[in-house]
């Protein structure tokens, strides 16, 4: 990014001019008097149209990327369709002769849709709707000679909206379509996006959260089978790449597919840019100029042309030495069969030596190492060894589970026991987890990974993007156990109690949506009998016996807060409040006389592990573990944690000090868990 008064390569600076003084070469008088005010690229040129009082007048300019100060007004814009709304803009080759050099704008004149034709500098409208009251909801998009776009209708249902050509009479025909797909977890705001991609048509969709909804808590991405018109979330994108703005959508596939594709690069409302990998649901963000100064508009996306391009010639790889393949299995199965000669006696003393996550890979090399060493023993050596909570993580796409050990920076995979792909962790206690299966109304069973025990549970009466949060009060396999489910719908957020044993759901409470906020993924905690959690504003929500609730102010001075997250320590109730990025960090614990926060900054003994799926505290196992809080982000290959004792971000392993939140990769849907025996 650049600084002031310039278009950079994804932000612009407001520094002095309200809207836009760049236009230098010309009468910035009328520019500046526009009504409306879209951007774009075509072709790595950035174009800017400025739209006057009801339409009066239209122009149309391109920034002239040799001279970072100049915008020149244009007329033409070649074989381009120009597609612009106040949600977003695009710009896309045409599909037909009149759709060349023209701006599409989201408005009907009585029931044809209207452009402006920028040779004859005149309104026009051609194609046909039913409805009087449409607005784009995304940036449209261009696929096999037929325009794409969600619309929405008065104001209230969302449609697919498809522009196409009648073959026998050669006109355009407007239509609507009922199918669009609805995300899947709960959300209180979102963006909408439509992109093209190497023929096939995609709708993503950004979920946000907290205070402000600037913490980015999902991303889904749908694709539209053109023989049914049915939509099915994918798991990957493969060698793609799609970069995201608040006003344009783009795609492309990338030279190195496992180190630049099956992500998704987007901006927010702040400076930084977020870097999403679909397969692994993990989100990183990068703050490319800090000292870009305000004010600033949010940033958009803009490729320079390409002024030398490399042409690949075989000739140039004659010279390179053949790497031998095989070589590595062949030393393998050398070595393996190696260690097979030893003594059996020999090996099983070589086994009781092992770490758990050597002795899981020891058992894993042949039939003659699992002989010796016994999977009764791994029990026995989670007991000597004092395992940490593990970070749970399951894979979009697979129907494996991984867990990470933060301290030995290991990792084990399990398969899933349903063996579906589509299984998410939900929350986790004691050793145990509640999955749910992303269907309509979803399908749940609770899971212990270590003993391997599952307890099928009946389906939720609610649609999946309904469940805020749950909670059990004990150990599922015990008789009392209880699990709480939170849940919206329409404007009612709904209490639901389900007793395991007897296996039926109940509702035992309905409040007033408008009433009460919450993020996606809440933190429930079970506490003194009273079902606690936060509200999007940092409110502590007790509801207490009797469908009695009871509100606890956010402490002073986290007006500001980006992440909450509440959970029990020793028989009290902790809140940790995180500003923008990690900017920030304080924890509080609820008076046990007087319902008011207290700030503490020592947590004796105790790790305080924190994500949105489950939170909760454990005595540390290690020296460099105490009074420390371990978050579900990755540094490198390095989990982060803060310490309160230094007030510093640490790598857990390499000992690297960090400043924030930024350059690190946050893996959502992930969880801690208790190994439990």
């Amino acid at each position: 990014m650049m600084g002031m008064d310039r278009w950079v390569g994804c932000a612009r600076d407001r520094e002095r001019s309200s809207e836009v003084v760049a236009v230098r070469t010309i009468h910035a008088d009328k520019a500046r008097s526009g009504l409306r005010r879209e951007w774009m690229e075509a072709n790595g040129k950035l174009l800017a149209v400025f739209l006057g009082f009801m339409g009066k007048w239209l122009k149309v300019f391109e920034f002239d990327f040799s001279d970072d100060t100049i915008w020149v007004e244009v007329d033409n814009v070649g074989d381009k369709t120009l597609y612009i709304s106040r949600i977003s803009s695009f710009a896309a080759t045409a599909t037909r002769e009149e759709m060349k050099n023209v701006v599409f704008v989201p408005r009907f004149y009585e029931d044809k849709l209207v452009y402006y034709c920028l040779s004859s500098r005149k309104w026009h409208c051609f194609g046909s709707c039913d409805d009087d009251n449409v607005c784009f909801r995304s940036n449209p998009a261009c696929c096999n000679g037929n325009l794409y776009a969600i619309v929405g209708i008065n104001g209230r249902e969302d449609k697919l909206l498809v522009i196409h050509l009648n073959p026998v009479d050669g006109r355009l025909v407007v239509c609507f379509d009922e199918s669009i797909p609805l995300y899947k977890d709960h959300s209180d705001f979102f963006g909408s996006y439509m992109v093209e991609s190497c023929g096939d048509i995609f709708i993503i969709y950004l979920l946000f959260g907290g205070k402000l909804f600037l913490e980015v808590t999902g991303v889904e991405v749908f694709k539209l089978d053109f023989s049914t018109m049915e939509w099915s979330q994918v798991p990957s994108l493969k060698d793609r790449a799609v970069l995201l703005d608040v006003t344009w959508a783009y795609s492309y596939r990338v030279v190195n597919p496992e180190t630049e594709g099956n992500r998704i690069h987007f901006t927010w409302s702040d400076r930084s840019i977020y870097e999403f990998h679909v397969e692994e649901n993990a989100l990183s963000v990068s703050l490319p100029n800090p000292d870009l100064k305000s004010p600033w508009c949010f940033p958009i996306w803009a490729l320079a042309p390409t002024c030398t391009r490399y042409k690949y010639n075989p000739e140039h790889t004659k010279d390179i030495v053949p790497y031998p393949e095989g070589d590595d299995e062949a030393e393998a199965k050398e070595n393996e069969a190696g260690l097979c000669r030893l003594p059996l006696d020999t090996l099983s003393s070589i086994a009781s030596c092992l770490m758990l996550h050597d002795y899981i890979n020891f058992r894993r090399l042949n039939r003659t190492c699992r002989m010796v060493a016994p999977s009764i023993r791994i029990r026995e050596l989670a007991a000597r060894d004092s395992l940490p909570p593990l970070l749970m993580f399951c894979k979009r796409g697979e129907d494996k589970c991984k867990f990470t050990d933060p301290l030995r920076q290991v990792s084990y995979v399990m398969n899933n026991p349903n063996k579906l792909n589509d299984v998410r962790l939900c929350y986790s206690k004691q050793g145990w987890c509640l999955m749910v299966q992303s269907n309509a109304y979803p399908s749940m069973f609770l899971w212990n990974p270590f003993t391997k025990k599952i307890i099928p549970l009946p389906s939720s009466p609610y649609p999946n993007d309904a469940i805020i949060g749950c909670e059990f009060s004990s150990s599922p396999d015990s008789p009392d156990c209880a699990i709480r489910l939170v849940c919206y719908s329409a404007q009612y957020i709904f209490l639901d109690y389900l007793d395991v044993k007897r296996g039926t759901w109940e509702n035992q409470s309905h409040i007033k949506w408008k009433a009460l906020k919450l993020s996606s993924s809440n933190n429930l905690v079970y506490h003194e009998g009273d079902l606690c959690f936060l509200d999007s504003k940092g409110t502590l929500i007790l509801c207490k016996p009797y469908l009695f609730m009871f509100e606890v102010q956010r402490p002073s001075g986290c007006e500001s807060f980006y992440q909450s997250f509440l959970l029990e320590a020793k028989g009290k109730l902790l809140a940790v409040f995180l500003g923008f990025m990690g900017k920030w960090v304080r924890v509080f614990e609820l008076g046990h006389f007087a319902p008011v926060w207290v700030e503490v900054d020592d947590v004796g003994d105790q790790t305080l592990y924190v994500s949105h799926v489950a939170s909760f505290a454990s005595t540390a196992t290690e020296e460099e573990m105490k009074n420390t809080i371990c978050f579900p982000r990755l540094w490198g290959n390095d989990l982060e944690y803060y310490s309160l004792s230094s007030g510093k971000y640490f790598c857990y392993g390499s000992g690297v000090v960090i400043q924030d939140f930024y350059n690190t990769k946050e893996l959502l849907y992930s969880g801690w868990i208790e190994p439990r025996w």
